[in-house]
C-alpha cells in the first residue's frame, strides 16, 4: 500500500476507529516505513496538544453582535416602484391598441405594413379579449376616436402611479427600511 493512502487512513484513524481490515493494512505499512511512522507520531502529538487545550466558551451575547455586524453591512436595493408602473401603463396601451386597433378602418391600412400589423394586433387582441370582454361592446360603439384617447390616459396613468411611488418612496432605502 502506499504512503499517500496510509497518510488518509491515519487522518480518518485520527477522527474514529478504522475497520479491522484497515487498521490491520496501517499497522503492516507502519512496521515497513519509517515516513508514516512519524507522520503518525505527528498525528498523536497533535491530538495530545489538543487534549491539553482549556475549553472554550463562546461569549453569550456573540449571536447579537454577529447580528448588528450583520445588520450594518447589509445594505438593500431601493425599490424599483418607477419600472412596474411602466411597465403596468406600457402593457395598457398595448391592450387598447390591441383591442381597439381591429376597429380602424381599411383606408388606415394602406400599406403591407400596416396590414401585416394590423393582423398582428388583431390576433393578439382575439387571445387577450377575455381580458377586455366587458367594455367591448360600449367602446367598439364609440369608433376609432377613442383609441388615442385610451392610449393617452394609459400612459398619463403610468406617469402619475410613477411620481406618486416616487414621492411615497423618497425617504426610503426600500423594503420599508428607512435611511
Amino acid at each position: 500500500m502506499n504512503c499517500d493512502r496510509i497518510g488518509m487512513l491515519l487522518e480518518r484513524r485520527w477522527d474514529g476507529p478504522l475497520t479491522e481490515m484497515e487498521e490491520r493494512m496501517v499497522q503492516d505499512h507502519l512496521s515497513r516505513c519509517a515516513a508514516c511512522r512519524e507522520e503518525e507520531e505527528a498525528i498523536r502529538l497533535a491530538d495530545v496538544a489538543f487534549l491539553d487545550l482549556a475549553d472554550l466558551e463562546p461569549p453569550v451575547n456573540i449571536a447579537a453582535a454577529v447580528a448588528q455586524r450583520i445588520a450594518l453591512e447589509t445594505t438593500v436595493e431601493p425599490r424599483r416602484a418607477w419600472f412596474w408602473a411602466l411597465i403596468a401603463a406600457i402593457t395598457a396601451a398595448w391592450s387598447a391598441v390591441a383591442h381597439y386597433g381591429i376597429t380602424l378602418p381599411s383606408w388606415v391600412c394602406d400599406s403591407l405594413c400596416i396590414r401585416v400589423a394590423h393582423t398582428a394586433v388583431a390576433s393578439w387582441a382575439d387571445s387577450v379579449s377575455w381580458w377586455l370582454n366587458p367594455l367591448t361592446t360600449a367602446l367598439r360603439a364609440a369608433g376609432p376616436i377613442l383609441v388615442p384617447i385610451l392610449i393617452l390616459s394609459a400612459v398619463l396613468n403610468g406617469v402619475l402611479l410613477t411620481v406618486w411611488l416616487t414621492r411615497r418612496n423618497a425617504g426610503s432605502r426600500g423594503f420599508g427600511v428607512k435611511s
